[in-house]
């Protein structure tokens, strides 16, 4: 069961403060986030337990790993331990704990932090496991204090030296900007590599106490000693330099390759020098190369924030695009062989080569969380091989990782980040060296750098991505068996022969979160890489610029089989007219959706994170293979996935300006464009009748959707052609006249200064004097229904909603059934999640056979019966009626009974879900168009 997290803080409270605790505190406290009580009995009665040691082991499946010892000198260590067993790699547990019974520590394995606590204060930190209801928190408490510590600080060294150096940073020859941001580069390096022992085994502070010892406390000397050091680590021979320059090593590499890329050094005052000492007394060791991402985005200003896109992606959300990708795969394929060496060092050199490509990589997020994954998988298999005796001994002493940063790709089309993504790359490949000699005693040097990310500079809109990372056929052969393990593990064998067999695509998996921006917020620049990637689209200017992503994604892609691409977009691209646009496209050129993560609220964890909707699109070439839809933490298999992320044939909604059903044509209400005086309040429509009593003729009841849903009574000067003169005798109408007037002349606007000449009128007439169906155009998600109605003779429909003029009861049953809903959800578009109806989209594709008469009588009884539920709680609006939390159950009633009802003309045998509805909807409206095509 889904729970909020105010139930999840009160069931965990009842667990705190116990006098003592043994097993049963891990099923309650899987109990109180939610977890399925069937899997937790499961589970404890063992037939869910795939540890090894099921005495003091739990180990569930993408769940947990739970282990208990009495020692508690030993918490830390048996955790490390639990972090290096090939098994978490196997069944990818999200939580890794280990207690006493007294205290208590755990890893989450997906955010990379840890918790260490008293068992009797788990209370205190109900977020931690948050992960197991489904949802994510992503806030200061569930980062590591030393990466916001790190972030905050950085911040004012990098403000302070901008205030300093502000006359240079002026002037556009000096591209100083550019300057500054390799120069923070460089810095965050040697602030890691201080820390890491990339630097000195034996001084611990050589960088930060170098500096502390050689330099003014002014700092009118630093940006000198700077220069020279960073001469001094790209300089292999030091006989040239001095101490303590000649005790830094040779990095090799681009960092500080000062000769290709010699940059400006900022001045320093003093607190800028003071501020540099600060950032290098943190401890860095401890920081996430991922958190660079949100250092950047916490220096670059918003508006370059929004421009290019820059919404810094949390690990939880990289971990819903590259898991389904191809990681979840890599895992089962370890878990299927884990006891089969020859298939397990197959695997092993098929990881060796996957490239993994980000063509809007920003600051590398996606690519170090891939990197370091891959790698952790790479070392179960070590680890299993060593455990099993199954590496020959002399092999054993030349292990070392096969995963290349070579074989690391991305674009960034600013500055700052792409320095920061090579830079993570670095320091990511050093923190797994780190965990790799723990684990096997083999220390692998990150420095001299060997091997180089292939990060590039530039727009990759306009960049040709097969430059970049090529995805091109090329001719293999296939070493025998014997061989395998020796090149893995580094030995040589020149006279190995291998045999050409074919033309083989490399496997590669593109991967990132791209700029969203819809048409109306792009620049002159986006606008023109929408016009060279998408021209060819017709209508091309009303998709989101993300579209560009997706159609050179299915480009790239090609004819290959082994290539797909998972990216992260705002919801709007499968909705609305975008689908029609965008994804005929990509169908017609032979891909299909592999995956998707339905609709969810973006959460990162830089400050002022970015409030938009995503989803995550998986697309490949068209297979044979499963696919799977993601939503709430649940992972559904299906044959298909559709253009609207539900199962079901690929079929595209077609937007139309007729219902493609028989059923009355919907149009917008009428539009004021009055700048407010032709409508009124309540108020003052009572004081104009006090004043005017005769202008009552010329006032009628107004309804958009607001004033519909929240019970607001409004009314709108409503003046006939063959009443202009008598409507001008009433003083307060003229006066609004004269007003609509002048507003109209002075619009910049021709269509607008056009309509100044009918000033009495509204700019756009739809109503009419009959009743009509009206309906919102825009509606909560949270609701099950969009609540709509039949308003009498007389009132006017504003353009804020829809009308059905002489719509009949039955009609209003339709609209208001669940089975609409599924339909209004999956095609509609949405503003950010709340539903969006429209006419051409969702009521004019909306397929309905025709229907009976008896059926028609029954649909209009029970849709009069939900008019009657709302008339007995008259004194409550519609919108609090419809709240989900709060609906009276005879309205309830009522709607379960319609929905009853419409369900029957579709299928006789009940509805378990609306994606069994959709699969209905969709396969009668390929039935309906197919049979107008032919009627053609």
């Amino acid at each position: 069961m889904r729970l909020a997290f105010a139930d999840v803080q009160r069931n965990v409270t009842e667990l705190a403060n116990r006098e003592s605790y043994n097993i049963d505190i891990l099923y309650e406290l899987l109990a109180a986030y939610g977890r399925a009580s069937s899997a937790i009995t499961k589970l404890r009665q063992g037939s869910l337990n795939l540890a090894s040691d099921k005495e003091n082991d739990v180990l569930q499946r993408g769940v947990v790993y739970f282990r208990h010892i009495t020692d508690s000198s030993k918490l830390r260590s048996t955790l490390e331990e639990l972090e290096q067993d090939p098994l978490v790699v196997r069944y990818n547990p999200r939580y890794l704990i280990v207690t006493d019974y007294d205290k208590l520590v755990a890893i989450d394995t997906k955010k990379d932090t840890r918790l260490d606590i008293n068992l009797r204060d788990i209370d205190r930190d109900v977020d931690f496991f948050y992960g197991w209801t489904g949802d994510e928190i992503t806030d200061e408490k569930t980062e590591a204090v030393a990466d916001r510590r790190a972030a905050d600080k950085m911040q004012e060294l990098y403000s302070e030296i901008e205030k300093f150096n502000a006359e240079r940073l002026a002037d556009p020859q000096a591209n100083f900007r550019h300057d500054l941001n390799v120069f923070f580069s460089r810095l965050l390096f040697c602030f890691f590599a201080e820390d890491t022992r990339v630097f000195s085994n034996d001084e611990k502070a050589i960088f930060t106490g170098s500096i502390k010892d050689y330099t003014q406390t002014d700092g009118s000397d630093l940006d000198t000693f700077l220069r020279t050091l960073f001469d001094a680590l790209d300089t292999e021979d030091k006989s040239s330099f001095t101490s303590p320059f000649s005790k830094f090593p040779y990095v090799n590499g681009t960092i500080f390759d000062t000769k290709k890329h010699s940059i400006g050094i900022p001045k320093f005052n003093a607190q800028a020098r003071k501020l540099i000492l600060d950032c290098g007394n943190l401890n860095w060791s401890e920081i996430n190369p991922d958190i660079f991402g949100s250092m950047f985005q916490s220096i670059v200003d918003e508006n370059q924030r929004h421009t290019h896109g820059q919404h810094y992606t949390s690990v939880p959300n990289i971990m819903k695009t590259i898991e389904p990708l191809f990681l979840d795969e890599l895992r089962e394929e370890f878990d299927k062989h884990y006891d089969n060496p020859s298939k397990l060092i197959r695997l092993w050199e098929r990881i060796s080569k996957i490239k993994v490509f980000d063509p809007a990589c920003g600051s590398g997020n996606f690519l170090i969380i891939a990197y370091k994954e891959m790698r952790k998988i790479e070392h179960a298999i070590i680890e299993r091989l060593l455990l099993g005796s199954l590496l020959e001994e002399g092999m054993k002493n030349k292990l070392s990782s096969q995963i290349k940063l070579d074989n690391f790709y991305g674009i960034e089309i600013d500055d700052f980040p792409h320095e920061i993504a090579i830079l993570s790359l670095y320091l990511a490949k050093h923190q797994m060296n780190i965990e790799f000699e723990k684990q096997f005693g083999r220390e692998i040097k990150l420095i001299p750098l060997k091997d180089n990310a292939n990060i590039i500079h530039g727009n990759a809109a306009r960049l040709d991505w097969n430059d970049v990372c090529s995805n091109v056929p090329h001719a293999v052969g296939i070493p025998s068996a014997a061989s395998q393990q020796s090149e893995l593990i580094g030995f040589e064998n020149e006279s190995e022969q291998q045999e050409l067999v074919k033309e083989e695509y490399d496997e590669i998996y593109l991967i990132g979160n791209p700029p969203y921006g819809g048409a109306r917020w792009l620049d002159a620049a986006q606008k023109e890489d929408m016009q060279l990637v998408l021209g060819d689209i017709k209508g091309y200017g009303n998709l989101d610029y993300i579209a560009v992503w997706f159609k050179k994604a299915a480009d790239y892609i090609g004819d290959s089989n082994k290539c797909r691409a998972a990216i992260i977009s705002t919801n709007s691209i499968v909705q609305g007219v975008q689908v029609e646009l965008l994804w005929s496209y990509i169908f017609d050129t032979k891909h299909e959706i592999i995956f998707a993560h339905q609709s969810f609220k973006w959460q990162n964890s830089a400050r002022n994170n970015a409030g938009v909707t995503v989803v995550v699109i998986g697309i490949g070439s068209e297979s044979s293979k499963d696919k799977y839809i993601y939503n709430g933490g649940i992972r559904q298999k299906v044959d298909n996935i559709n253009a609207y992320l539900s199962s079901g044939s690929s079929t595209i909604v077609m937007s139309r300006s007729k219902p493609l059903s028989s059923i009355p044509s919907l149009d917008y209400g009428s539009f004021a464009l009055d700048d407010g005086h032709f409508t009124i309040s309540l108020n003052e429509y009572k004081d104009i009748l006090k004043a005017s009593p005769d202008a009552e003729k010329f006032l009628k009841p107004f309804v958009g959707a607001a004033e519909f849903l929240r019970g607001i009574e409004r009314y709108a000067v409503w003046i006939n052609e063959a009443d202009i003169e008598e409507a001008k005798q009433i003083p307060i109408l003229n006066k609004k006249i004269q007003a609509v007037y002048e507003w109209r002349m002075d619009s910049k606007r021709a269509s607008t200064k056009k309509l100044a000449s009918t000033p009495w009128r509204f700019a756009e007439i739809r109503y009419q004097d009959r009743q009509c169906l009206i309906a919102p155009i825009v509606s909560s998600e949270r609701r099950q229904y969009i609540p709509m109605s039949i308003l009498p003779k007389g009132t006017v429909v504003s353009n804020a909603a829809f009308a059905i003029y002489d719509a009949e009861p039955w009609l209003l049953g339709i609209l208001s059934s669940k089975m609409h809903m599924a339909w209004v959800r999956a095609v509609g578009g949405q503003l950010e999640t709340r539903l969006r109806y429209s006419a051409s989209v969702v009521y004019n594709t909306f397929p309905l056979r025709p229907l009976l008469e008896h059926e028609k009588q029954e649909l209009t009884a029970k849709a009069r019966s939900v008019l009657f539920a709302r008339e007995n709680h008259s004194e409550k609006t519609l919108a609090e009626m419809y709240d989900p939390d709060k609906m009276p159950e005879d309205l309830r009633q009522a709607h379960e009974e319609l929905d009853v009802a419409v369900d029957r003309l579709y299928r006789q045998k009940p509805y378990n879900s609306d994606e069994e509805r959709l699969a209905d909807l969709f396969a009668l409206y390929e039935q309906m168009t197919n049979t107008e095509k032919d009627k053609k």
